[in-house]
């Protein structure tokens, strides 16, 4: 299949999630760190829009068009649908008829899990405004109101958050990985001075802890570009504040340049201990072999 029906499927998916409240769905093409403005202008992340997918009640969905766009790579890509949906909100008990223009954002992301698989198609932001109304009254979307200083916080806070989050999520990967690689790497090294030991299953232990290695570090790199993006990110929507930017600077003795610095060198060393791991198990591996053919 190719991307442009793969997009075509996912858009319909949305549509077909939304309408019976399929949570499961949407959660299957939404990527974890969305970021989505509704079309009262709020914003919202992937959490919260699933749980308040119970206050919506559809009586009709349709996708009236659908325009696609990827860049060079087809690897990233943006789809303009416009949206035909009537029904209520039985939390505000307002109710919604009209047609409304979806910008969503897609990009390929792969599976940390089954790192295997090919990269699937998420949808990672998602803007939406209303084009026409119950009453049949166009909307100027050339006169839409700019986003406000308290969306610019709440965009702030999201982007902050997300890094945290994915800061202490590496962490954890990381401390389980580091365990069993030491205890391999203790195995390994012990039995490399055990002269009755079968080097051929010795070979493959430190092949598989090299291969390993390489998996983890290409991992942590991964998760790394993740926090890196999500602080720039806070960065571009904290210089739109001045207020918020200074009251961020004069507590943080340099600001952001301390907390990019924490996390850069926190990263950097966890990196250079895993390159001293592929150095180890390249040694025992060079070990291993010379034994063997003795």
């Amino acid at each position: 299949m190719s991307n442009f029906q793969q997009l075509i499927e996912i858009n319909d998916k949305i549509r077909e999630g939304e309408f019976v409240r399929n949570k499961e769905l949407l959660a299957s093409v939404l990527s974890q760190y969305l970021i989505f403005q509704r079309a009262n202008q709020t914003i919202v992340d992937k959490e919260t829009y699933l749980r308040e997918l119970d206050n919506i009640t559809y009586e009709a969905v349709e996708n009236n068009s659908i325009e696609i766009k990827f860049d060079v790579c087809e690897t990233k890509a943006i789809s303009v649908v416009y949206v035909k949906a009537k029904g209520n909100n039985t939390r505000t008990k307002k109710e919604f008829d009209g047609v409304y223009k979806n910008v969503r954002f897609f990009r390929k992301e792969k599976n940390f899990i089954l790192f295997w698989k090919e990269p699937q198609w998420k949808l990672y932001a998602w803007y939406n405004e209303v084009i026409e109304n119950k009453n049949g009254d166009k909307i100027n979307v050339e006169n839409k109101v700019a986003l406000r200083d308290e969306d610019y916080i709440i965009l702030w806070q999201f982007f902050e958050d997300r890094a945290q989050k994915i800061k202490e999520r590496l962490w954890t990967v990381f401390s389980f990985h580091a365990a069993i690689l030491i205890s391999l790497v203790g195995f390994n090294t012990k039995e490399a001075f055990n002269k009755s030991h079968d080097w051929t299953l010795l070979i493959i232990a430190n092949i598989s802890g090299l291969l390993y290695s390489l998996f983890v570090i290409l991992q942590m790199n991964d998760m790394k570009y993740h926090i890196k993006r999500n602080h720039d990110r806070a960065n571009n929507v904290e210089a739109k504040i001045s207020d918020l930017k200074n009251l961020i600077d004069k507590e943080g003795a340099a600001g952001n340049n301390n907390r990019f610095f924490s996390s850069n060198k926190f990263t950097r060393l966890i990196l250079a201990f895993l390159y001293i791991l592929v150095f180890i198990f390249i040694v025992l591996l060079i070990v291993s072999i010379t034994k063997q053919t003795c």
